[in-house]
């Protein structure tokens, strides 16, 4: 699952929530699959060009999930991480990432393409 998330106020930055697959897109081989070529490219931009006008943040769960696997490609996604903070889990975050989660597993069930939404800095790709 690909989900970014964007909040917007006056005095600040942009601010932009980095979920696992972002990150794993950025430092992954190239794949052959032309689908997740094309999701690896956009986020190789996206990160290039968009993400130094932001605020990023990561969640805890962001953190253990890039550190398992492979340990060369763990390292490569832990120091991607690094620059970026550590958000609290709240019980509305947890809440969020479970609905999130059910509406993902759903809609594989159903067959159904992706949900993509463009956004200024980011998009929200749920797969």
């Amino acid at each position: 699952m690909y989900l970014t998330a964007i909040w917007y106020t006056d005095f600040m930055k942009p601010t932009v929530y980095i979920e696992t697959s972002i990150i794993s897109y950025v430092t992954a081989r190239a794949s052959r699959d032309l689908i997740v070529t094309a999701h690896q490219q956009l986020t190789l931009d996206w990160w290039d060009h968009a993400l130094p006008k932001l605020d990023a943040y990561v969640s805890p769960v962001v953190i253990e999930e890039i550190a398992k696997g492979d340990p060369v490609a763990a390292g490569k996604r832990i120091e991607k991480a690094s620059v970026f903070a550590v958000l609290e889990l709240s019980s509305e975050i947890q809440d969020l990432a479970e609905n999130t989660l059910r509406l993902s597993t759903y809609r594989k069930k159903l067959g159904q393409i992706p949900i993509i939404w463009p956004l200024p800095y980011g998009m929200v790709w749920i797969t």
